[in-house]
């Protein structure tokens, strides 16, 4: 059972439920709770509850480089830079450390957060979260890491909410799942925007920010630029700002070079919507203080969008044309008055119309998604359990399963040939562009022996053989496209494999924990497949 250490640990804690809860009650200084386990494989999500803090910024939750003997700790010695343990840590006041570095001005936590540690051993990797947005992320971890949380004051609580083992050590580049029961693939443009957490550069001139980086003031009287941190150059993005002051304020978006340049105003791919109503030439409603404005980037479309509390208001089309690959977009705030305010809404929620989900582009299979494949298995189950399932489905499914089902999975799935076909799906459409949506409406498939050289096991497939593989693959996207989003696995053409490869580790992750849980699930509950079954065999498999 994953929880903490009880012996050995540092200066005096108290440990409850099931040693998942540690209190530290008494003494003066230092004092670290270990982790029961060491990671040197797969990934680990912990999540935990600070269920009291304190009253005190001296507290870290981090990981060791595990040491042979559990007594070679020093557990009276905080994990910050000075540590002399190899130590990766995170501190309540939003500083990261790890043995001789230190940076602070992120994110740190307090009473009645929720945050977890992502411990990504495949990559070596440590992702520090606050609720649903990442505050950090460790690279290069030791082979193997112990958790670890060092407190350094009385009352300073934590309790262990959720520890989720996933993956094992499965190679990523299988890039696929199993899933037990029916065949399942899926194929789908992927985004991430909806979870980003915006927040204000830290550099702005004349402006000062609050701690957690969510509200600029202006501290001159000249008029002021500020931007926010995301660097935006695919899909879309919507961030809301409360107005906090009275005054003529805008927002809008423009170009990373044009704000190097100081040649913000005046420029087609600036479009700012000021407080007068006005956003460009057009006139506008007009805001004030307390009214909370969205603003919406849409690369898909080349379309700028203003909403004025949740109401659309105007739509601005626009090229969004990024040149320079090392340009970008990003959202920008015009204050023109000493001491005028905005204050970003990071609420997760948008208005009416918003879809951060879907990607549209045409260009989406040389810049958007990856595609998965989910392997159907019969681990732990055999044909007599499926039979046992057909038993309450109709005489005519029963047989079609007979018939078509079982054939089809022992000759195609089970053999890995619709691994393969899925390997040649991805390069053939990409090769002749054909964009998602065309994929889905195209029934036929023209595809030559020529094509098929490098596929040895599709080339002992007939033309209706490979049309029934086909019609499987398109089907089930076509039906769950709509299902799949938040995954960021934006990757240029000509970046490294490994980060291809990091991407997909993060979707699986994001597939096995939390998706599986809230969307999957719910939605094969829901639905028949073929054989009429209520899909009790749909469950992913992951070693816990």
């Amino acid at each position: 059972m994953s929880r903490w250490r009880e012996e050995p640990c540092g200066r005096k804690f108290t440990f409850s439920e099931e040693a998942s809860q540690v209190t530290k009650v008494k003494g003066s200084g230092w004092g670290n709770a270990i982790w029961s386990e060491d990671y040197s494989d797969g990934t680990v999500s912990i999540k935990f509850k600070i269920e009291s803090d304190g009253n005190s910024e001296h507290w870290y939750i981090g990981v060791y480089r595990t040491e042979k003997d559990v007594h070679d700790y020093d557990l009276d010695e905080y994990i910050g830079c000075e540590c002399p343990h190899d130590v990766w840590s995170w501190k309540r006041s939003g500083e990261i450390h790890k043995k001789g570095w230190s940076k602070d001005g992120f994110e740190g936590f307090k009473k009645g957060d929720e945050i977890t540690m992502f411990i990504d051993m495949n990559l070596r990797e440590l992702t520090f979260f606050n609720g649903a947005f990442e505050v950090f992320k460790f690279t290069g971890l030791a082979s193997s890491v112990t958790p670890v949380v060092c407190f350094g004051a009385l009352n300073q609580v934590i309790t262990v909410l959720s520890v989720e083992r996933l993956a094992g050590s499965k190679t990523l580049s299988e890039r696929s799942l199993d899933i037990i029961g029916d065949s399942v693939y899926f194929w789908f443009p992927v985004h991430k925007t909806g979870n980003i957490k915006h927040l204000w550069e830290s550099n702005q001139n004349g402006a000062s920010l609050n701690a957690d980086k969510t509200t600029v003031t202006n501290s001159t009287s000249d008029k002021t630029y500020h931007e926010t941190e995301a660097e935006m150059r695919h899909g879309k993005y919507y961030i809301e700002v409360s107005v906090e002051s009275k005054g003529s304020v805008g927002v809008g978006f423009t170009k990373k070079s044009l704000i190097n340049a100081n040649t913000i105003e005046g420029n087609e791919q600036t479009v700012i919507y000021y407080s007068n109503g006005k956003i460009g030439n057009t006139d506008s409603a007009s805001y004030d203080q307390n009214d909370v404005i969205g603003s919406y980037i849409d690369f898909d479309k080349n379309e700028i969008a203003f909403y004025k509390n949740e109401k659309l208001l105007d739509t601005v089309q626009t090229p969004l044309n990024i040149e320079d690959s090392e340009d970008c977009f990003k959202f920008i705030a015009v204050l023109t008055e000493e001491n005028q305010n905005l204050s970003i809404c990071n609420t997760g929620k948008y208005p009416a119309g918003v879809d951060l989900m879907i990607i549209d582009s045409e260009q989406e299979n040389n810049f958007w998604g990856y595609k998965f494949t989910l392997t159907p298995i019969f681990k732990g189950r055999n044909i007599k359990h499926i039979d046992s399932y057909l038993t309450f489905a109709s005489a005519g499914d029963r047989e079609n399963w007979r018939k078509n089902y079982k054939p089809t999975y022992s000759k195609f799935f089970k053999d890995g040939i619709a691994q393969q076909f899925i390997e040649f799906m991805d390069r053939y459409l990409d090769a002749n562009s054909i964009s998602f949506d065309s994929m889905l409406s195209n029934t036929a498939l023209s595809i030559s022996p020529e094509e098929l050289i490098f596929y040895p096991d599709l080339q002992t497939l007939s033309e209706a053989e490979l049309f029934n593989l086909k019609k499987i693959l398109f089907n089930f996207c076509s039906r769950f496209q709509n299902y799949f989003y938040l995954f960021d696995l934006h990757t240029e053409a000509d970046e490294p494999e490994n980060s291809l490869m990091k991407f997909i580790k993060k979707a699986k992750y994001y597939l096995l924990s939390k998706f599986k849980k809230k969307k999957l699930k719910p939605i094969f509950i829901s639905l028949k497949l073929t054989a009429e079954l209520t899909l009790l065999l749909i469950k992913l498999n992951h070693k816990n």
